[in-house]
């Protein structure tokens, strides 16, 4: 048996994520599906089209998942690739997501998120996550369900900006993306086996694999360990309005620099980032934001972190001087001297109320805490923001309207 022909076979036999993912390139590979008109035809031209780091079905899933496309969407990905094969395969980045589960970017079946949302009620119904409703067959619940999946990361942003598209079944097998839980998706659709094994693998928040990093959490190449990209974008996307934790991207990135990264296959209670994405992305799952933005900030608020131990860690970065003359360089001093203050806070409340809106209306700690993030955001040592975090001046709030 050719290698090639070894590879297909192994990969059709496959069911376990752990295995697919070490399997040769098969991107090439067209397999010839029994299957009727008129998916038969779509996936012979997508098959042949969409090739190398463009393919967008797994071997034997286009029949599949193209038998959940209601005929408009299925015309619609056809169309992109008819156009694919006019313009002479010049522009497969843009037309092959198209042709995808995912739709592209909101070219057919709506949003990748509305796509999505609809297969995950079609095929994963019997595996699904906790507090997510999927779409029934009126569309309702829908609206709730996109709106959970909105806080997913989307790679063609990252990569080529808003408004072009990217997905590839092997990149896209893992990582905390859209793509990734589509690419599981798709495979999904191929049986009930099939469907036991990768709906969780789908789901919004990722899920640990018995100890083991989720496939849509992190690059596994990475041993797991979350990225402070990742965590911003589900955490500014999830916690928002009154209950923000950072201003802006660049805030929490700077932030971010100061928590020790932990591991996405445990999600255990520490002072880590891999906590802090986890409850970011539990703020969106569970639609409680004022219960776990602060667990998934700054300070952690007792669930990841000591509130105390992540202020001294930020002023050690933001407000080195402040923090050599006031607490000796040591973090011992700096912890014993922040939890007097927190004590002395009536509204501190174990942190569990932590939010810069909190922070703008004064509540001591919390402005503490804030102006602590400015500083490291800023490297503004010795400056205003600094003299407020360590205690030596007031807070700057409530701002006049």
């Amino acid at each position: 048996m050719s290698r090639a022909a070894l590879t297909f076979s192994c990969f059709l036999l496959l069911t376990a994520c752990e295995l697919i993912a070490g399997i040769p390139d098969i991107r090439n590979e067209a397999p010839k599906e029994d299957t009727d008109e008129p998916c038969a035809k779509f996936c012979e031209l997508a098959y042949s089209l969409c090739t190398e780091e463009f393919t967008i079905y797994q071997p034997m899933a286009c029949a599949t998942a193209c038998a959940l496309y209601s005929d408009e969407e299925r015309e619609c990905r056809e169309n992109e690739l008819k156009q694919l094969q006019d313009s002479g395969r010049n522009e497969r980045y843009l037309y092959c997501p198209r042709a995808s589960l995912s739709g592209g970017d909101g070219v057919c079946g709506g949003s990748p998120c509305k796509n999505y949302c609809s297969t995950m009620s079609k095929v994963c119904s019997e595996h699904a996550e906790g507090m997510v409703t999927y779409p029934d067959a009126d569309g309702m619940n829908a609206e709730s369900c996109e709106e959970k999946c909105a806080v997913i990361p989307d790679k063609e942003d990252a990569i080529r900006g808003a408004g072009d598209s990217t997905f590839d079944i092997l990149a896209d097998h893992e990582g905390d993306t859209i793509q990734c839980r589509l690419v599981h998706l798709t495979l999904a659709t191929q049986s009930e086996k099939f469907a036991t094994e990768h709906c969780e693998h789908a789901f919004i928040s990722p899920q640990p694999m018995s100890g083991r990093t989720p496939w849509c959490g992190a690059p596994l190449e990475n041993d797991g360990e979350p990225t402070c990209e990742d965590y911003c974008a589900v955490n500014l996307a999830a916690c928002k309005d009154e209950h923000e934790v950072y201003d802006d991207l660049a805030q929490c990135r700077a932030v971010c620099k100061s928590f020790e990264p932990g591991t996405l296959a445990m999600n255990a209670q520490e002072n880590t980032l891999a906590c802090r994405k986890y409850h970011s992305y539990n703020a969106a799952v569970y639609a409680n934001p004022t219960l776990h933005c602060p667990h998934a900030g700054p300070g952690g608020a007792e669930v990841c972190g000591d509130d105390c131990e992540s202020l001294c860690k930020l002023l050690e970065v933001g407000c080195p001087t402040e923090y050599e003359e006031e607490y000796d360089g040591a973090a011992n001093n700096c912890e014993k001297a922040c939890d007097t203050a927190r004590k002395a806070d009536p509204m501190y409340n174990g942190g569990m109320n932590y939010s810069i809106a909190n922070a703008k209306k004064g509540h001591a700690f919390a402005c503490r805490m804030y102006n602590a993030t400015l500083a490291a955001t800023l490297s503004n040592d010795d400056g205003a923001e600094c003299a407020v975090a360590v205690g030596k001046t007031s807070c700057q709030f409530p701002e006049d309207e």
